[in-house]
């Protein structure tokens, strides 16, 4: 995201490199919640109570510079235990907080905190659904087509459920806090906490009007790591007038002053793509486009394809997905505020379909949710001949691939599954030692299409059979 990465985009073979991360965002919360109040967290059912239906690669961290450093010299075996017993830490950790923070001082009983209360419940035992059936789904490949239709079904209906327990949750503990900041300071920090660990996951789902409320609140928990998080959140759901408007104030406060107008000057340009894309989202809604559908191992993806915009693409994907190529295909790189990929045959960016199509530039823009195939390079420039299997999707705003890569389509259903795909980037050599086990697309499907033939024209190659 050009607002808050700093972006400098280069590309070895079918791959493209991750841009480096800014030095002045912090990717972890850095709030103190153990103030020495907190006694020792324990389970009822003993330590290893939680461990059965808890998926720890659900806990990962992304790996530090010293996290790197210290497994250099470990065996493959050693490097597992390494990363088990980080991520044991940290859900041991998120347990201790939340029976630290998300409380209400004892006997409170007025109607704010009663429906606060009520609404954490509900919340609470959404995740412990969404966990138990995520670990169910991560073996839906083992199972019979049925079965698995049963098991889709059950894991849209406990997201959803999650995903709307979420925001009234975290709405009705913004009312709470807001309506007394001393009082409810857990609950504050507990949402600020909460905010910034969903914005670094790059999962935006249920915070949107939360967090613009809070943003313009001049409650102590609004400081600059609050501010980049909250103008994410406000980015990739296209609020771009909110984020204006909120960089504005924050300003006046002395909050983000120094990047404010590097800031206005990049907002204004992703407004203006927005409006560009409302027009062409208004003309998509009276065509027949097609879609595609891919059930992954952490849920469904569909994908609208823009015929109009992208011929080539669209007629690609749709003889690839139809001849079954992206079955068991890896999401082998997913990048924090950048692009999740997948569709490589050997499942480390190297791989294609046997053969390459031409990119056609086009004026779609590159928001959250788009999609647009990977290219190779030629003499330090991208290779408009090289698109083939291989495509990405956006995890935000990106304007700085707008005039190198055209968006063949976008993300109609399951935006909210992009920030539940395991990170990872398989096409660095040091990552593919490590053994690590990506999230993969299960089927794929086409939902819809013209009547017409789909069979791409390669530029070089021959089309997979």
């Amino acid at each position: 995201m050009v607002l808050l990465l700093s972006i400098a985009t280069s590309h070895v073979g079918w791959t493209q490199q991750p841009p480096p991360k800014n030095p002045n965002i912090s990717a972890h919360p850095n709030i103190l919640w153990n103030d020495g109040k907190l006694a020792p967290h324990s389970h009822a059912d003993g330590h290893e109570g939680h461990n059965h239906d808890i998926d720890l690669e659900a806990f990962a961290a992304t790996d530090s510079p010293e996290d790197k450093q210290r497994k250099a010299s470990m065996t493959p075996v050693q490097r597992k235990e390494y990363d088990r017993q980080r991520a044991s830490a940290v859900r041991d950790e998120a347990q201790a907080r939340e029976a630290y923070f998300a409380q209400v001082p004892e006997g409170d009983d007025s109607e704010l905190a009663k429906e606060y209360i009520s609404s954490f419940g509900s919340f609470r035992s959404a995740t412990i659904d969404l966990v138990i059936t995520l670990n169910e789904f991560s073996l839906a490949h083992q199972k019979t087509r049925t079965e698995m239709d049963v098991m889709q079904e059950k894991w849209l209906s406990v997201i959803a459920k999650c995903n709307q327990t979420k925001e009234l949750w975290v709405s009705r503990g913004a009312a709470l806090y807001l309506s007394d900041t001393n009082k409810y300071e857990k609950v504050g920090k507990s949402l600020k906490e909460m905010l910034i660990f969903d914005a670094n996951l790059d999962r935006f789902d249920g915070w949107n009007k939360t967090a613009a409320m809070l943003l313009a609140s001049n409650s102590p928990i609004v400081d600059e790591e609050f501010a980049v998080s909250a103008l994410m959140t406000s980015l990739a759901n296209n609020e771009f007038d909110a984020s204006i408007s909120a960089i504005e104030e924050l300003s006046k406060k002395g909050i983000l002053k120094q990047q404010s107008e590097t800031y206005m000057q990049q907002l204004a340009q992703l407004k203006v793509n927005w409006e560009s894309e409302k027009k062409f989202r208004e003309e998509d809604a009276s065509k027949s486009n097609p879609r595609i559908e891919f059930i992954t191992s952490k849920g469904r993806i569909v994908i609208e394809l823009f015929e109009d915009d992208a011929p080539d693409a669209t007629s690609s994907m749709i003889y690839l997905v139809e001849k079954g190529f992206y079955t068991r295909k890896a999401f082998f790189r997913v990048e924090q505020h950048s692009v999740i990929q997948t569709g490589c045959e050997k499942g480390d960016g190297t791989g294609d379909a046997g053969y390459t199509i031409h990119q056609s530039m086009n004026k779609r823009k590159h928001l959250r949710g788009s999609c647009a195939l990977a290219l190779g390079m030629t003499k330090g420039v991208a290779d408009l001949d090289s698109g083939s299997s291989q495509f990405f999707i956006d995890m935000m705003p990106l304007n700085h691939l707008d005039d190198n890569y055209a968006v063949f389509g976008r993300v109609v259903e399951g935006l909210e599954i992009l920030g539940l795909l395991k990170r990872m980037n398989l096409s660095l050599e040091e990552e593919r030692k490590e053994n690590k086990t990506p999230d993969f697309i299960i089927s794929a499907k086409v939902l819809n299409k013209r009547d017409h033939a789909y069979t791409p024209t390669p530029v070089r190659g021959k089309l997979y059979r």
